[in-house]
């Protein structure tokens, strides 16, 4: 039977291992808890094989609810055990990663900002290099504009005083 279905999913075992999840619920609702047992301990062969804690987790699960319908208290305690071993390691791995993100956003939102400070700096630094251009080439118009000026008025007085010896 698992062959057929081996064949029939190209032997994808994370949806094969759902598929037999979903069956051994289907199996021990109408009273097969036996044969349920066989298929969701086929199930998590599959999970550990796809190596999805998710599944694997639902896998454990599924067999402690069934150990426990056919009596087997302490088979379906030490699956249990193994379902809320897999819960944590899903939650702690959850957390890291939102960790992770938080701490990515953190460097990336800092790095931002050094780069605005940056951009700030060298538009201040940019601002003033212009006005200090500005200033200078002022005082070099306003310079060129005095020595004109004072080249214009001793023009001037020369041409008077050769007026005047005349």
């Amino acid at each position: 039977e698992r062959a057929g279905f081996d064949v029939l999913l190209g032997a994808d075992s994370d949806r094969l291992a759902m598929m037999y999840l979903g069956l051994a619920d289907a199996l021990t609702r109408t009273g097969k808890a036996t044969r349920a047992l066989a298929v969701a301990d086929s199930a998590l062969q599959l999970s550990l094989a796809a190596r999805n804690k998710m599944r694997i987790s639902g896998a454990y699960e599924r067999l402690a609810e069934i150990e426990k319908s056919l009596g087997h208290y302490q088979r379906a305690l030490e699956y249990k055990a193994q379902h809320h071993l897999y819960s944590d390691s899903i939650f702690s791995d959850s957390k890291a990663q939102q960790i992770a993100e938080l701490e990515a956003k953190y460097d990336l939102d800092k790095k931002e900002q050094t780069i605005a400070l940056v951009e700030k700096d060298n538009e201040i630094k940019a601002l003033s290099r212009n006005l200090l251009i500005a200033g200078i080439a002022s005082v070099i118009l306003i310079a060129a504009l005095l020595i004109y000026v004072q080249r214009q008025r001793n023009r001037r007085s020369h041409e008077l005083l050769a007026k005047q010896e005349e």
